[in-house]
């Protein structure tokens, strides 16, 4: 499955990348940090035009 884990570098998010991964999910931690605003939606786009999210996310996390 596909997911973009916004907060994924912080504290809870980071760990759930990890877990997401370690299951053998395709994941972007999605942050300020990344390029990836989601209160403005900068960067949205351009994590969803990445080759391996072509076919579309499944499900977007928040990691709070």
């Amino acid at each position: 499955m596909k997911f973009v884990v916004i907060g994924g570098t912080g504290l809870i998010g980071s760990k759930t990348v990890a877990i997401l991964r370690q299951r053998g999910h395709e994941v972007v931690a999605a942050s300020p940090k990344s390029g990836i605003d989601s209160i403005t939606g900068e960067g949205l786009k351009e994590a969803m035009d990445l080759p391996r999210f072509r076919g579309g996310v499944r499900a977007w996390v928040q990691g709070i």
